[in-house]
C-alpha cells in the first residue's frame, strides 16, 4: 500500500514539474524579441528554437505510438462488444 502511495506521489510530482516547465517555456515563447537587448535576444531566439524542436519531437513520438488502451478508452468498460459471447446478430 505504501509503495502505491509513493508511486502516486512521484507521478504527481512529475506532472507538477512538467507543468512548471511548460509554463516557463511558454513565457519564453511569448517574449517580444523586438524590445530586447541584441545580446539577450540571441539567447531567447536559441531557447525558442530549442523549445519548438522539443515539442515537435514530442508530437512526432505521440503520433508514432499506437493508441492507448489504458484509462480513458472505451475498451476498459466495454471489452467484449461484438465478441463471441455478445449474442448479437452479424451485421
Amino acid at each position: 500500500m505504501a509503495s502505491e502511495q509513493r508511486q502516486q506521489q512521484l507521478e504527481i510530482q512529475s506532472k507538477n514539474y512538467a507543468l512548471k516547465e511548460l509554463k516557463e517555456e511558454n513565457k519564453i515563447l511569448l517574449c517580444d524579441l523586438n524590445t530586447m537587448d541584441p545580446n539577450v535576444r540571441g539567447y531567447f531566439q536559441a531557447e525558442q528554437a530549442r523549445i519548438l524542436q522539443k515539442r515537435s519531437d514530442q508530437q512526432k513520438n505521440q503520433l508514432a505510438q499506437p493508441p492507448s488502451t489504458s484509462f480513458g478508452s472505451f475498451g476498459q468498460y466495454f471489452n467484449d462488444i461484438g465478441g463471441p459471447e455478445s449474442n448479437l446478430p452479424e451485421y
